[in-house]
């Protein structure tokens, strides 16, 4: 062979190797999309872990890149759930350090840090979505690539993620001694609203066969909505919600509308999300909780970037299996925040707080009885408690329609200052 045909047969060969690794992926085609395959997945022990004692898992989905790019970046530089820390308003126990108590003694965390997908290929030649990782959650978020004609659906191939996560959990429960009732997702933007379509998928049987569906308790999102094809959002089985959004989001806003990155790749053609008040409706809805929010204590500060940020905090109680959703609305914030130990705190106490939905269990809430949310049950309560006599609602602690003797007798069995 002449020096000019070898010449001519390498450069053919690597035209051939560069057109083939920018097919299109299948939709569960993980190394891909650069991605993990579920065993590769970064997962991190707490040291106060016994492998002995079921442990809570809890799972965080990053923003759509290149603003973080990885979850493990994500974690070092904006999340920092992992270590212990302070500020000047408060301390913070890190996943690493903070002991779990439960019935079978005691145990600490297990974290999981996947990545989202890249795509070989790119259906609009705009820097915003050439090249950076995201998740598909619903039509509008994020798979931009498989967005074409029409307001809603996705072409052949986009990632399915859900399917993803699903994997995921039941792989760390193989390898792990996981507490399937304490089983969370905490996402940010684009991962906020792939916990959302995780919580709308918990317990779909025939979305998820010929694969078991793996239980989720309670998913947390910061700046993270439902889509708004109902089609997308089944609610099969009550799960816990909370959910954080600042009233300034101009990334994702608080009332909703379209995405920017949409519109500058396909602006005939728009997609939309809820917003946040959307997103709670959608949960109350659901869950089939009390219409009526109770007004508990804000979070504050909240977000260390803006001087006096609070978080509103609502919450919507007595759902379906006892399940409740929960609201952060951020005063003064934005998309990107700083976020105080407190409200780190905050987050992770949630979650400790809430397993899985019970219909066995009177309540979620660590003091139910606390009707104030003071942290003590005192004569304030009892008169709240009499107020609602022959009534249901929070005071009706066993779940049986009416306040009565029965629900007096817990009050009175829970007298003194909150565990």
């Amino acid at each position: 062979m002449t020096r000019s045909r070898f010449i001519l047969l390498m450069v053919l060969l690597a035209c051939t190797c560069r057109v083939a690794s920018a097919q299109p992926c299948t939709s569960e085609d993980w190394p891909c999309f650069s991605m993990y395959p579920v065993a590769d997945v970064p997962v991190w022990v707490a040291d106060t872990n016994d492998p002995d004692v079921a442990a809570p898992l809890l799972i965080y989905l990053h923003r759509y890149g290149p603003f973080g790019g990885t979850a493990i970046t994500e974690e070092h530089t904006w999340l920092k759930l992992w270590p212990s820390g302070s500020d000047e308003f408060d301390g913070y126990v890190g996943l690493r350090d903070r002991v779990v108590e439960t019935p079978e003694g005691e145990t600490g965390w297990i974290y999981a840090l996947p990545n989202g997908a890249i795509d070989p290929t790119n259906a609009c030649d705009s820097p915003d979505v050439i090249g950076q990782r995201y998740w598909n959650a619903f039509d509008d978020c994020c798979a931009f690539n498989y967005m074409g004609e029409g307001s809603s659906g996705l072409s052949d191939g986009a990632p399915n993620h859900a399917a993803y996560i699903n994997d995921l959990i039941r792989h760390i429960k193989s390898t792990h001694n996981v507490d399937p009732n304490r089983v969370y997702i905490f996402g940010y933007s684009a991962g906020g609203f792939l916990a959302h379509r995780l919580a709308c998928l918990n317990g779909d049987v025939g979305y998820y066969a010929p694969d078991e569906p793996q239980l989720i308790a309670g998913i947390g999102s910061y700046a993270g909505c439902v889509g708004t094809n109902p089609a997308d959002c089944s609610g099969v089985t009550p799960v816990n919600i909370l959910t954080t959004h600042d009233l300034g989001d101009e990334s994702v806003p608080y009332a909703g509308g379209a995405e920017e990155l949409i519109s500058a790749c396909w602006p005939k053609y728009p997609r939309f999300h809820e917003g946040a008040w959307g997103t709670i409706t959608n949960w109350v809805m659901l869950n089939q909780c009390d219409t009526t929010a109770e007004v508990l204590d804000p979070v504050a500060p909240f977000d260390l970037n803006v001087e006096y940020s609070t978080a509103q905090n609502l919450r919507w109680s007595n759902g379906r299996d006892n399940s409740i959703v929960q609201h952060l609305r951020s005063i003064l914030g934005s998309h990107r925040p700083t976020l105080s130990m407190r409200a780190r705190d905050f987050i992770i106490q949630w979650y400790t707080d809430h397993p899985r939905p019970d219909p066995e269990k009177p309540s979620n809430e660590p003091c139910p009885a606390d009707l104030n949310h003071d942290e003590k049950v005192d004569g304030a309560d009892l008169g709240l408690f009499f107020a609602a006599w022959n009534e249901s609602g929070p005071a009706d602690f066993d779940q049986n329609g009416v306040v009565d003797g029965a629900d007096l007798g817990t009050l009175l069995m829970a007298w003194g200052d909150c565990p």
